[in-house]
């Protein structure tokens, strides 16, 4: 027998991971405003190292392992979707390592270098979004769906 509130882990780990990177869609663009790269480094590494990196990680991995787990019990299909979909958020982090690394270590010979590895992040962070509610809607359905 499955615990009733199983269903609702993947639902709301997606849904946090999705509101978190609209979130940073408003948050990191105004970093690129800032013109001393060491400030950006600093609030880069405040903001993903301490607050959402661990959210984004127990999350990610709670929505694609709970919805995975269900939807080998028998769940509908949309739960298995958005494994994948959840999943997915993971897959882009070999595109995203190393300019978190450049930003978060602040090259100082290259102050622009911290504002290009910052783009470089949000471009890959927007098309990684896609995922991350793509997983929220196959829950979201999943549970609709369920009886």
């Amino acid at each position: 027998m499955v615990h009733p509130t199983l269903p609702l882990v993947p639902l709301i780990a997606s849904t946090s991971l999705t509101t978190i990177g609209l979130e940073a869609l408003v948050y990191v663009p105004g970093l690129l405003n800032l013109t001393d790269g060491n400030a950006i480094s600093t609030t880069f590494r405040r903001y993903f190292y301490r607050t959402t990196g661990p959210i984004a990680l127990v999350g990610g991995i709670a929505s694609a392992v709970g919805s995975y787990l269900y939807f080998r019990q028998g769940a509908n299909a949309y739960f298995g979707w958005g494994a994948l979909f959840a999943g997915m958020h993971f897959a882009y982090i070999p595109l995203v390592m190393y300019p978190v690394q450049t930003i978060v270590e602040n090259n100082k010979k290259d102050p622009s270098a911290s504002h290009t590895a910052a783009r470089k992040w949000l471009r890959v962070h927007k098309v990684r979004l896609v995922s991350d509610i793509a997983a929220t809607v196959c829950f979201t359905l999943a549970l609709a769906d369920e009886k």
